[in-house]
């Protein structure tokens, strides 16, 4: 399968369904994060906005309110890669801190189940895939999600906590990163706490 060498607009492409939130990156009253959590949806993380392939998506009806929803794909995919933290810890230079990254091959699902819990699901996905001049790329992740009634259709109140071990997700910018790991004032551990409020028309 071939792909044009340029970041294509994934908003003409299909979303790439995987976990919560990879099919409404761009919509901000959407998304349950004011900013998506890094290890799974940015550039350091496990997906892309989109897949070039096949898919089918479809829902079962079960008794009891237990409805399972699943999308199974098969195709590519297009991920920009973050290369400063693992290009300082090997002591490797670096041009451009993003690199696009391809996976052929890929075979891909998820599976989604609706409780009788009125707003509560849990689900899992899941792919592999060839990523081009490297190895095979592997990504799964869980989820669980509580919609619960809004106070104002128009309104979105948003409150994340992060707690970061590590550079690979957050540190300084990456000009300003070697020289903080060579002089040992790179921070290991980083917390973040997000509040915002939306507006939708």
């Amino acid at each position: 399968m071939d792909f044009l060498p340029e970041i294509e607009d994934a908003r003409r492409k299909v979303k790439q369904p995987f976990g919560i939130s990879s099919e409404v990156f761009d919509v901000g009253t959407l998304r349950p994060f004011s900013e998506l959590p890094q290890a799974v949806y940015g550039p350091v993380g496990l997906v892309g906005e989109s897949y070039k392939g096949i898919g089918l998506t479809g829902r079962v009806d079960l008794k009891g309110h237990w409805d399972p929803t699943y999308d199974v794909y098969a195709g590519g995919q297009e991920l920009e890669e973050y290369l400063p933290p693992e290009a300082v810890a090997e002591g490797e230079a670096f041009e451009d801190p993003i690199e696009l990254e391809r996976t052929d091959d890929m075979f891909d699902g998820r599976a989604v189940l609706a409780t009788p819990v009125s707003g509560l699901t849990i689900g899992a996905s899941a792919y592999t895939g060839k990523e081009v001049g490297s190895l095979r790329r592997t990504g799964f992740g869980g989820q669980a999600e509580y919609l619960a009634g809004p106070w104002n259709s128009e309104f979105v109140f948003k409150l994340s906590y992060h707690h970061v071990d590590g550079n690979r997700f957050a540190g300084p910018v990456p000009e300003e990163l070697a020289d903080a790991a060579a002089s040992g004032t790179l921070k290991e551990k980083t917390n973040l706490l997000l509040v915002s409020a939306q507006f939708s028309l």
